[in-house]
């Protein structure tokens, strides 16, 4: 869920992760098509992004007005084969 600046995450209707769009540090598109998001000061995937879900492309528009760097691994990895 997304309100402003606020990003909340629900994992299994239990757990709740929040953060902003001012702390995300990176944004990666992998080879299954999941999107992994990175929050500032953290090395692991904070949180991931179902290619099925209803919101994903107003997310990925955001992270491109956000100025939040995008990578695209698959690009990569289709180069490399």
């Amino acid at each position: 869920m997304v309100d402003g600046d606020d990003i909340t995450v629900i994992k299994l209707f239990i757990l709740k992760k929040q953060t902003k769009f001012s702390e995300l540090s990176k944004v990666e598109i992998a080879n299954n098509n999941y999107i992994k998001v990175f929050k500032s000061g953290r090395k692991r995937t904070f949180f991931l992004i179902d290619p099925m879900m209803k919101g994903k492309n107003n997310f990925l528009k955001r992270i491109e007005k956000e100025n939040i760097p995008l990578f695209d691994k698959r690009k990569t990895d289709e180069n490399n084969t």
